[in-house]
């Protein structure tokens, strides 16, 4: 049992810094409704976007980047 949860901890270490690791051109979306002129339309922010984005970048990081590194 103790050794599982060893093992545990150093898996969640690691992927911790595979997160750590990505670089990429991420930006912060607006908290705000905003008006995109080249679309002619309005973007409102999307509440699971934090969470989808890290499942995205963990998803990546244990696939040894098959999305790229610049993702």
């Amino acid at each position: 049992m103790e050794m599982e949860q060893s093992r545990m901890e150093e898996e969640r270490v690691r992927v911790e810094l595979l997160l750590q690791e990505k670089s990429g051109s991420d930006h912060v979306a607006p908290f705000a409704p905003t008006f995109i002129p080249p679309a002619d339309s309005w973007a409102a922010p999307f509440i699971m976007e934090g969470v989808n984005a890290r499942v995205v970048h963990l998803s990546n990081a244990l696939a040894k980047e098959s999305y790229g590194s610049d993702f």
